[in-house]
């Protein structure tokens, strides 16, 4: 009796395992994209390239996207799929395998932002022949010049890759703004350091130096970076001997 007991528990035990490895094995064959939990994908215009990870279901596998903002193909690599995007908007992307299982990634392209919230100014002036008191009276000037305040900020909007709209919060950072454009040029590709922003806003230009600070302590966790504005030939004629004069606009990134 026992030993017929035995026999019978060990095979629910087993008809059990079996069921479990079944229920793994169709788990895992079923096509899924393992990124994207939810099928949803944020992309960015205008330099959006990538590659996104197929898995599951049986290979070759095909992707389609009916849409002009999105290119879609699948390249040297049977388990990837590439994307180039051309516009904004929202397209879905259709992938399907050799078996008929097919899913749908819903892609939303926006514009790329960035954001920077102005934490401090600080302004240096150079002349070996000003007085202290002409050097303080002319930094007050300037740092008073500054269009934002601490606490404000400017969005870049990319329209295009290298120009866009501004927003300028001069008060406060997501507060009331000033719209205007800007024009980037990247003097070095590989890096955010030292690119020129052009910033036109309130009828006037801005040539922003974009600069990485030297850090005081090498534990920091941000990222110090300024906007450095050469202001010489605005202040030449008021001060004859001034030799240099540069406004910063500190931030954290």
């Amino acid at each position: 009796m026992k030993t017929l007991q035995f026999k019978s528990i060990a095979i629910l035990v087993f008809v059990a395992f079996a069921v479990a490895c079944s229920n793994e094995k169709d788990e895992d064959n079923s096509l899924r994209l393992p990124s994207f939990e939810d099928n949803k994908i944020t992309l960015l215009y205008p330099d959006g390239k990538g590659s996104i990870a197929i898995a599951g279901g049986v290979q070759p596998y095909s992707v389609h996207c009916d849409s002009e903002i999105l290119k879609v193909y699948m390249d040297k690599d049977p388990n990837y799929f590439k994307y180039e995007v051309r516009g904004v908007g929202e397209t879905p992307i259709k992938i399907s395998d050799a078996s008929g299982q097919s899913l749908v990634l819903d892609a939303l392209i926006r514009y790329n932002e960035w954001s920077v919230e102005i934490t401090e100014h600080s302004v240096s002036v150079e002349g070996d022949d000003m007085t202290i008191a002409a050097q303080n009276e002319l930094k007050e000037k300037v740092l008073t010049s500054i269009p934002v305040k601490v606490g404000g900020g400017y969005k870049f909007i990319f329209t295009e890759k290298k120009a866009g709209t501004l927003y300028v919060y001069k008060e406060r950072f997501g507060g009331e703004y000033s719209q205007g454009t800007f024009s980037v040029n990247y003097l070095d590709d590989m890096s955010r350091e030292d690119w020129v922003y052009t910033l036109t806003f309130d009828g006037e230009e801005h040539n922003y130096l974009q600069c990485l600070l030297l850090r005081s302590r090498s534990t920091e966790p941000l990222v110090p970076f300024s906007f450095y504005e050469e202001l010489t030939d605005e202040y030449k004629a008021e001060y004859p001997e001034l030799e240099s004069v540069i406004a910063y606009q500190h931030f954290l990134q």
